[in-house]
């Protein structure tokens, strides 16, 4: 958790270099579940972003997934690690929109398919 923490300070940190305003979706047990971490705001365009420490270690929830697919023609919904975020901030920062909507469905995809043939025990 505090590595997702980190995280989430380091974007926060980016995007206030760069004026993007942002909202911090709190979890907690009053808060709807299933909802992205952040929510990115650039000249019009609305990106949410779940942020995991490593994907290799924690993935989103199958919730998490849902939602995603469910908002898809309306929000980028972005899948952020260590890994990958500076390529998908950079990108926000700069709003390549047609860029993002691509990482998000192919994130989505892989996330469905993922959870479709996951082994339950």
């Amino acid at each position: 958790m505090a590595k997702e923490k980190n995280l989430e300070n380091k974007i926060k940190s980016i995007l206030k270099r760069h004026n993007l305003n942002y909202l911090k979706i709190h979890g907690g047990v009053y808060q709807v579940s299933g909802r992205p971490d952040l929510l990115i705001f650039n000249n019009f365009n609305t990106y949410a972003m779940e942020l995991k420490s490593d994907f290799r270690i924690s993935k989103p929830s199958k919730l998490q997934v849902t939602q995603a697919n469910a908002h898809k023609k309306n929000l980028i919904w972005l899948f952020v690690d260590v890994n990958n975020y500076k390529e998908i901030v950079s990108a926000v920062i700069n709003n390549n929109i047609n860029y993002l909507k691509h990482i998000a469905l192919k994130q989505l995809e892989y996330w469905l398919d993922y959870f479709k043939n996951e082994k339950t025990i």
